[in-house]
């Protein structure tokens, strides 16, 4: 087996055929694994909760209470005079579970057509369900005439496996059935297997054998006759045609379909007195009827054409069963999560990075109580971590994981609010994981696509250790190349770059990480319809796609939440309107300097990535003109033109009206002036501040060489801030300063703890609780 995946590892690199087959044995395989995304999951459950649960008589904890002696504490007590309480034994469940399993598959001549799709079906929900239940220790067998090892226990269940397993099932050998030699090339496999749990064999085959002999006498050493240990071995018929497994294997199921396994085996393995001989048939869902019209040799598509008939039972059974046991492999104990947080840092995601830092607390807090109270005595331990990433940097700001610890409870035992935690990991440096991302600042970025995959791609990387494993991808920008949803509206760097989204979704299949993206702007929608696409679109489609066609995904689409609301996130873009003074005073140098500190403005929003910023220039003296109207800040010039004139400030105030109400944008009015208006301002700025609150805006004067007391007296109306620059380089300073505050905004309506926290807890639930 060795030197067969040797092989083909080796032509597939050489033989472009031989890469289509393997292609087309994974699209296959996830076609398959998606259409059973349902019944996989629920053979999971079934897997865990009676086929192989948890040793319980092995995980105990001491407690103060319970309905068992714990022995090591009994003796505590007794040496410490019974200062030691913890003498009663507490049983946990939801570890690993260190079972081992041999699937053996009959690909002999009785088992073609029919038979062979609901083997090969059947095959692909026990392998995907064993992987969801974390029984790490699979092999795969097939017997017909040969008996083949397609999988060893330390095999992945990747490309070249699924290509084996493909080939050898449609290759069908000829009329013998060795299925006595698979049989006891599983027992043997087992033999070699470490686990210390239940070791079991399934044997997917209709029950006919070429030496029924020899099969009864491994069934017996598998039975411990021979003095060894006792190892299951399952006959599983599935499908419409003739099968007798019932007559082959002392314990049996046999089903119609493959989606009807999970009951059968849960019936089979509930009760632990089973006997010699047990089964389960699926004969009971079915009416005389069709057990009869059967018989006589009616074709499949006859029988079913009476759908009514034939399951009017089972949709009975199936009404009455409302509730659904979320709780897998026994009592509840202790489960412990993984979630890494992979968040944009670039200088776009300025105002919503706060929100973000301050709402890890509360996700996190938000998880653990509610999922701990909605499920008695469940333990659950939060382990967190973070990358954050730039376009321009070649490294990353990681945070590995770390317990975030216990969330601080009153002594009535309510949660405290704002939540706390207790008994934190600290990593080298002493900073636990909450104080480390607390230090994380958005800034810088370059072009407004980033490199989304690279930052995926390493947090696949870090120390992923639960089996509960989710990752949330935070960012407000596309990617680079084939993920960049407008390259006109947003240039790119590097727009040849391809094929990112599909490695990063293959290295979180490969480290089982379900992902989730976090969307921060919206699309723009008119009347139902899309006028404008979200940033994120493409990106987020082409996840989604590359997601869906791992095998690991189960046929799960990637989720999508909306952190903001989009009214508030449309305020974040910015419309910056100037009121420039250009009277006689303001000539020559004074304009250059002017010119200079507006080229730094500019300069600063482009390297903060306010690239979709809109500017407004009113140019006022004794009068007002518009010089640039609503205009992109990519396209905006560097310098302005000199005018001239006196100094009057309602003409430019009554002017900038219009552009304050227009547009969805946030309105920003910065007004500069460098002497005294010859009128009276304050009745015009006084309609004008409703009017900015209105959109969330806001204002801020520029005194330039001046007291300026006529614009302080008229911003402070407003509550707004009066700036004041001596020289040239004060005035480029205060540019840059207003440059930088206009990405703080007070007024976004942040639900990102709150959606985050909803998706996080119920994805635990579902999945893995």
């Amino acid at each position: 087996l060795e030197q067969a995946r040797q092989e083909i590892e080796r032509l597939a690199a050489e033989n472009s055929v031989l890469q289509e087959a393997l292609s087309a044995t994974q699209a296959a395989w996830s076609v398959a694994s998606g259409r059973a995304a349902g019944a996989v999951s629920e053979l999971s459950s079934a897997f865990e909760e009676t086929v192989f649960p948890v040793n319980k008589w092995t995980r105990r904890k001491a407690d103060v209470a319970g309905s068992s002696l714990f022995l090591p504490g009994l003796i505590k007590a007794v040496s410490s005079d019974w200062n030691y309480k913890k003498i009663w034994a507490r049983k946990l469940a939801g570890g690993r579970r260190d079972h081992a399993a041999v699937i053996v598959v009959d690909t002999s001549s009785s088992m073609q057509g029919h038979l062979a799709e609901c083997a090969f079906e059947s095959l692909v929900y026990v392998l995907g369900a064993l992987d969801q239940a974390g029984v790490d220790q699979v092999a795969v067998v097939q017997c017909g005439r040969e008996v083949r090892v397609l999988k060893r226990f330390a095999d992945p269940l990747d490309a070249v496996t699924q290509f084996l397993v493909m080939h050898h099932m449609h290759n069908v050998d000829d009329c013998r059935t060795n299925d006595a030699e698979g049989v006891e090339c599983a027992l043997n496999l087992l033999a070699t297997s470490s686990a210390r749990g239940a070791k079991r064999v399934f044997v997917l085959s209709d029950g006919f054998s070429s030496a029924p002999w020899k099969h009864t006498s491994i069934l017996r050493r598998a039975n411990g006759d021979s003095g060894g240990r006792v190892t299951d071995v399952v006959g599983v018929g599935v499908g419409y045609d003739r099968l007798r497994v019932e007559r082959a294997y002392g314990k049996w199921v046999r089903v119609a379909i493959p989606a009807a396994l999970p009951e059968a085996l849960r019936a089979l393995f509930d009760d632990d007195d089973n006997a010699a001989g047990d089964g389960i048939t699926g004969s009971d869902l079915t009416p005389t009827a069709f057990a009869s019209g059967h018989a006589q040799g009616q074709h499949l598509d006859e029988v079913l054409r009476d759908a009514t008939a034939v399951f009017e039972k089972l949709e009975d059974e199936m009404d009455s069963q409302r509730t659904a046991k979320l709780i897998s492999g026994g009592a509840p104990g202790q489960v412990t999560v993984d979630l890494c947080f992979v968040l944009d840092l670039s200088g776009s995601m300025k105002p919503f990075i706060n929100f973000i830092k301050q709402d890890v607390r509360n996700i996190i807090g938000g998880i653990v109580p509610h999922i701990e109270k909605e499920i008695a005595g469940l333990d659950l331990q939060m382990r967190c971590a973070a990358v954050g990433f730039r376009d321009t940097a070649p490294t990353f700001e990681v945070v590995d994981f770390l317990d975030v610890g216990k969330v601080k409870r009153t002594a009535g035992g309510e949660v405290c609010k704002p939540f706390a935690f207790e008994g934190a990991q600290q990593d080298a440096g002493g900073a636990t994981f909450l104080e480390r991302v607390g230090a994380f600042s958005a800034f810088g970025g370059g072009d407004l696509p980033e490199d989304v995959g690279d930052a995926i791609l390493r947090a696949a990387s870090l120390e992923w250790k639960s089996r509960a494993r989710l990752m949330m991808i935070v960012t407000d920008a596309p990617g680079h190349g084939d993920l960049n949803v407008d390259i006109a509206r947003f240039p790119d760097d590097k727009p040849g770059q391809t094929g990112k989204a599909q490695a990063a979704m293959q290295a979180l299949g490969q480290a089982k990480v379900e992902p989730f993206f976090g969307r921060v702007r919206q699309a723009e929608m008119r009347g139902g319809t899309v006028v404008t696409a979200a940033p994120t679109a493409r990106l987020e489609e082409q996840l989604a796609v590359c997601y869906q066609a791992l095998p690991s995904s189960n046929g799960k689409q990637l989720s999508v939440i909306n952190l903001f609301d989009a009214a508030a996130v449309d305020a974040v873009r910015n419309h910056f309107i100037f009121c420039l003074d250009e009277s006689g005073s303001m000539g020559g140098t004074p304009w250059s300097d002017l010119n200079a500190a507006w080229a730094r403005f500019r300069a600063a929003r482009l390297a903060d990535q306010g690239g979709e910023d809109v500017c407004t220039v009113i140019q006022f003296g004794s009068s007002a003109r518009v010089t640039h109207n609503c205009q992109s800040i990519r396209t905006m010039p560097n310098s302005f033109q000199y005018g001239g004139g006196g100094t009057r400030f309602i003409p430019p105030l009554q002017t900038s009206v219009g552009f304050i109400e227009q547009g969805s944008y946030k309105p920003i009015l910065v007004f500069m002036t460098d002497g005294e208006c010859g009128d009276d301002p304050n009745p015009t700025f006084d309609t004008i501040i409703p009017k900015l609150r209105a959109r969330q805006g806001k204002a801020v004067g520029i005194a330039f060489r001046t007291s300026g007391s006529r614009l302080k007296t008229m911003m402070d109306r407003g509550n707004y801030s009066t700036k004041f620059a001596a020289d040239a380089a004060s005035l480029s300073g205060v540019f840059a300063e207003v440059a930088a505050g206009a990405s703080a905004t007070e007024s976004l309506a942040s639900r990102v703890a709150e959606e985050v926290s909803k998706h996080v807890r119920n994805r635990l639930v579902v999945d893995f609780l």
